[in-house]
């Protein structure tokens, strides 16, 4: 787990890790996963970001109680 000081105000950070999942669920669903090898999008590394964003999330939100 990546351990983070948030500069921000931990409910800022929630909420723009939320958007940023978002705009990786939208992008995931316009590509399948075929077509997102051929265009050369990282499964993997989207997973990856996924597990980074839950962690500094999950940071923020203990730190905003």
């Amino acid at each position: 787990m990546t351990n983070i000081k948030l500069q921000d105000r931990p409910i800022d950070v929630i909420d723009n890790i939320r958007s940023y999942r978002s705009v990786i669920n939208d992008l995931m669903t316009f590509y399948n996963t075929e077509e997102a090898c051929e265009t050369g999008i990282n499964i993997k590394a989207i997973g990856q970001l996924f597990s980074e964003l839950d962690s500094i999330e999950l940071q923020a939100i203990q730190q905003n109680n």
